[in-house]
């Protein structure tokens, strides 16, 4: 019988540790689960100034070194142009009909240029037993020009004239500074004027471009 109690309240005592043990368990709640974010690794990409080999330029334009990009100067070509048209003076108008001088001298305005001659171009119609030919004379001052020789492609004096539209203009002349041209039309027939239309004389100057580029390549990543 006291066994039977011992056993009894052995039992009684399992069951009182469940009930205390249920109530010690926390509530268990529903939780929304984290947003799970992919994780990227992020490349430095690094350029230098020093390595031209990081960039994309046009190196006729642009000198990239110890760290700087400069502009280059450019050669170019610069024209200096008079479009009126020229003639003879007339000597004599009879019944409509005119007669001209044989000769006339016609001196250009002095223009400013900044650089090397090179060439005298002109546009010009020249009946039979006319021509027109040109000299050009160069100052570093207005007044300087004024008593400067007139020469012709050879860089001489006299006869030494332009006779064809796209001749080399003489190296003797001043680089940069003030330029004049003297055209000379002449006729046999005195009926008959040549018409000088336009002259162009170009130089060669030096300017750094408007605008150029200095762009890094595309690296993937």
């Amino acid at each position: 019988m006291k066994r039977f109690v011992k056993v009894m309240a052995l039992f009684a005592l399992f069951l009182l540790t469940l009930a205390v043990f249920d109530r010690l368990q926390p509530t268990l709640t529903a939780v929304t689960p984290l947003t799970t974010f992919a994780v990227y690794e992020v490349k430095q990409l690094q350029w230098t100034l020093d390595d031209t080999a990081d960039y994309d330029y046009d190196a006729a334009l642009i000198n990239l070194s110890n760290g700087e990009a400069k502009l280059k100067l450019q050669k170019v070509i610069k024209e200096i142009k008079n479009a009126s048209k020229t003639t003879l003076p007339i000597k004599k108008e009879e019944d409509g009909q005119k007669e001209y001088k044989d000769e006339y001298e016609f001196e250009s305005e002095a223009y400013s240029y900044n650089g090397v001659l090179k060439n005298l171009y002109f546009e010009a119609e020249t009946p039979p037993k006319t021509t027109v030919t040109f000299k050009i004379r160069t100052a570093s001052t207005q007044e300087q020009l004024k008593k400067a020789d007139w020469l012709g492609p050879k860089g001489e004096k006299g006869k030494d004239y332009y006779a064809t539209s796209g001749e080399a203009i003489s190296g003797k002349h001043d680089k940069s500074g003030r330029v004049q041209y003297k055209a000379v039309l002449e006729t046999d027939d005195d009926a008959k004027t040549p018409v000088l239309n336009s002259v162009t004389i170009t130089y060669e100057t030096e300017e750094y471009p408007a605008e150029a580029a200095v762009t890094t390549k595309e690296y993937a990543f």
